[in-house]
């Protein structure tokens, strides 16, 4: 589980062949969970720079993940861990598709986005729900 919140904003440093390493400062072992661009993927390996991950085709399917390439910037966050303040709200990493933001609206200080989500996806959107935006 995450809460949503981009803790880093890491840079992809390769993409092939469904390996993803990304430069960050997070300290995640193998076997972590951290969303990278809010999708959840389990490091596979890393050190005190990068961190790596393998995409399988599923995911490259669901996501806006198989369209970046080296240089790209990425929101992170680790997974969150029994007893640490939320922050934020219940956020999975199970990506079902990509949307578009269809308008963006000021109001007082904040904004209003309006979102367009695949016709396959919408039976599973409800009022009053939530949804993960990338945020980039």
């Amino acid at each position: 589980m995450f809460t949503g919140l981009v803790r880093e904003v890491g840079t992809v440093v390769s993409f092939e062949d469904g390996r993803l390493r990304v430069e960050s400062t997070i300290a995640a072992a193998v076997g972590d969970s951290v969303a990278v661009d809010g999708v959840c993927l389990t490091v596979v390996d890393g050190d005190r720079k990068t961190l790596a991950f393998d995409a399988v085709p599923e995911t490259l399917s669901r996501s806006t993940l198989g369209r970046l390439g080296p240089g790209a910037p990425v929101n992170l966050e680790p997974a969150l861990k029994a007893g640490e303040a939320l922050g934020g709200h219940y956020v999975q990493g199970h990506v079902d598709g990509v949307g578009r933001v269809r308008s963006v609206e000021s109001e007082g200080e904040g904004k209003r986005v309006w979102h367009d989500a695949p016709p396959e996806i919408l039976r599973y959107c409800v009022e009053k729900g939530s949804i993960a935006d990338d945020g980039g």
